[in-house]
């Protein structure tokens, strides 16, 4: 074999192992955790009759209990996205840091959010159905209420602070990320921020186009088993 076919046949060897050790890479590291399966399946998908948050849904639709295709004069579409449900009313007692920095209300997509979320709405209150309602998030699983299984469900200082500024210092070691850092399964911190501000869908991947398998939709994974433990804090948090 002359030199040239043997450096040749080398290189596809060494080319070979690499792919072979990158793909292992991708395996151990996490990435096959991503679900991407979309909506369909997921806890958002409202198309199961089975379930008393969906009892009202006789359309057996999937988006219905958040969106709508035609507003009918509900006005609910002024909330944003032609929504559906009806928004929360509450205020909230707001995240403070060590800094004093005060987060802002929640507003915007976590306002949507926290309609169902934050247990002062009923999950089946939508399409109209304006205090029609009788499955509350609360009663139907309380790890879903936010701030999970805590009795002040208005008092968002007790979870991770939505509606808070994201701060980046390059010079500060204990700081937070560039936002042009990557962010799990999602592109960058930037595409996940809302005008600068962290939002529920800057952790949670509502739609479930690429969210962490096990997880509660989370963009990244948490467990050392997923591949990386607490891998979505330290996607912004440098320690």
């Amino acid at each position: 074999m002359s030199n040239s076919n043997h450096n040749s046949a080398s290189r596809a060897q060494y080319l070979s192992i690499f792919l072979g050790c990158l793909i292992l890479l991708v395996f151990t590291t996490g990435a096959i955790f991503a679900e991407g399966g979309g909506i369909v399946n997921s806890p958002h998908d409202f198309s199961n009759l089975g379930q008393s948050a969906n009892s009202r849904n006789t359309t057996g639709e999937l988006c219905v209990a958040c969106h709508v295709p035609h507003d009918f004069g509900q006005d609910i579409y002024q909330s944003g996205l032609l929504w559906n449900h009806a928004p929360s009313e509450a205020t909230y007692t707001t995240y403070v840091s060590s800094a004093g920095l005060s987060a802002q209300q929640p507003s915007g997509t976590s306002k949507l959010c926290l309609g169902c979320h934050d247990g002062t709405i009923a999950i089946d209150d939508y399409d109209g159905a304006s205090g029609g309602g009788s499955a509350f998030i609360g009663d139907y699983n309380s790890a879903f209420q936010v701030p999970g299984r805590l009795t002040q469900h208005n008092n968002s200082g007790r979870t991770h602070p939505v509606g808070i500024e994201y701060i980046y210092d390059p010079f500060d070691a204990d700081g937070l990320h560039s936002p042009s850092s990557p962010l799990g399964f999602s592109g960058s911190i930037n595409d996940v921020l809302d005008n600068g501000k962290v939002v529920c869908s800057s952790c949670h991947d509502v739609h479930n186009n690429g969210a962490q398998r096990g997880s509660q939709l989370l963009r990244a994974p948490m467990k050392a088993s997923q591949g990386s433990a607490s891998g979505l804090c330290l996607s912004c948090h440098k320690k």
